[in-house]
């Protein structure tokens, strides 16, 4: 199996969601896996491995640090309502 991993440039994670019930993703697990190997990662291995620039390296690094379980509405968010 191939992944492909891209950061989204624009995400709104400040506003308020309007849905109130959600579920938790169906390969939580290997997501954790997949995150918790991406957090060994240096900002510089994330950049050159990605291809992007030093903002997009920043915020992803960002993100991949600030992912913690279990997912909840203070914590998380659906990518449908990010956009």
């Amino acid at each position: 199996m191939i992944t492909v991993i891209s950061p989204a440039k624009k995400l709104n994670f400040d506003a308020t969601s309007p849905i109130k019930a959600f579920s938790q993703c169906q390969f939580l697990e290997n997501s954790k896996i997949l995150v918790n190997q991406a957090k060994d990662y240096s900002f510089d291995e994330i950049m050159n491995l990605m291809g992007v620039s030093q903002n997009i390296a920043n915020l992803t690094v960002q993100r991949f640090n600030d992912w913690n379980l279990p997912f909840t509405k203070q914590n998380a968010k659906g990518g449908c309502t990010c956009v």
